[in-house]
């Protein structure tokens, strides 16, 4: 998991979220056209929701880090899972937050646990410039 806009807010923290995803989609394909044979291949998807998260540090003392909590990474956590490995899935709140054109196919509204609103959701093909 990766929060943007902590510590420190960066204006254009979803934008930044959404090239993270491709990047990290694209070095993946690279890598796995590169590596040897007896290498297992690797695959992963990406979920990428917009919204407010409580911060802070949790633990205890051998045990003590900085953690993000809320509706957001959890709704984040779900479209991660549903993710197919090299699908990104982002939620409408995301992409209606990202100032750039993105190219999407809609996937439709999912239930979601402990959420009472359908969300939609989207997987993100790719983005312009």
């Amino acid at each position: 998991m990766y929060a943007f806009n902590l510590p420190q807010e960066q204006p254009d923290h979803v934008w930044r979220a959404v090239q993270t995803a491709l990047a990290m989609r694209q070095d993946l394909t690279t890598f796995l056209g590169q590596k040897p044979a007896h290498i297992p291949s690797l695959q992963f998807g990406m979920g990428i929701h917009t919204g407010l998260v409580t911060t802070g540090y949790l633990g205890v003392k051998e045990r003590y880090q900085y953690t993000v909590m809320g509706d957001t990474t959890n709704v984040a956590y779900h479209l991660c899972a549903r993710a197919a490995g090299g699908q990104i899935i982002i939620s409408e709140a995301t992409l209606a937050a990202v100032p750039h054109p993105l190219e999407v196919l809609a996937l439709g509204e999912v239930a979601l646990k402990q959420r009472r609103q359908l969300l939609h959701i989207y997987e993100l093909v790719g983005a312009g410039d």
